[in-house]
């Protein structure tokens, strides 16, 4: 049987799995920002703040499924699109869908900052 703190973990690598499986860099260290996480919290965490640490954690999984899971859909037609025009357009059209991407990847960033700040703060070495 999981405890509560091995089944948010789970859900966690479970959905940046999922997100970041086009690139195993970013997926290494989505994980590994995680266990550093879950490493502040582990040893001197109070009884009461438990709840709330793992609410954070279904809610940033949450998160990650729905936000930056690829949509395969987007990226056909994004294809289909530079692959019909011309040169000059296409850069364009690439250089828009670029800015787009990373405004959504500093948009989800600004987010998860807001869900991480719910949490109390670490025990006393951190």
């Amino acid at each position: 049987m999981w405890t509560p703190t091995q089944q948010s973990y789970r859900r966690l690598c479970i959905a940046i799995r999922e997100a970041y499986c086009h690139d195993r860099s970013q997926m290494f260290w989505a994980r590994h920002r995680i266990k550093v996480e879950l490493y502040k919290y582990h040893r001197r965490t109070p009884p009461a703040a438990l709840p709330v640490l793992l609410s954070v954690a279904d809610q940033v999984a949450a998160f990650v499924e729905v936000y930056l899971r690829p949509n395969p859909e987007r990226i056909r037609s994004y294809n289909e699109a530079v692959s019909t025009l011309p040169v000059r357009e296409a850069k364009k059209y690439r250089k828009d869908y670029l800015e787009k991407e990373r405004e959504h990847r500093v948009w989800c960033r600004q987010r998860l900052r807001g869900l991480l700040e719910q949490r109390p703060p670490p025990p006393y070495p951190f």
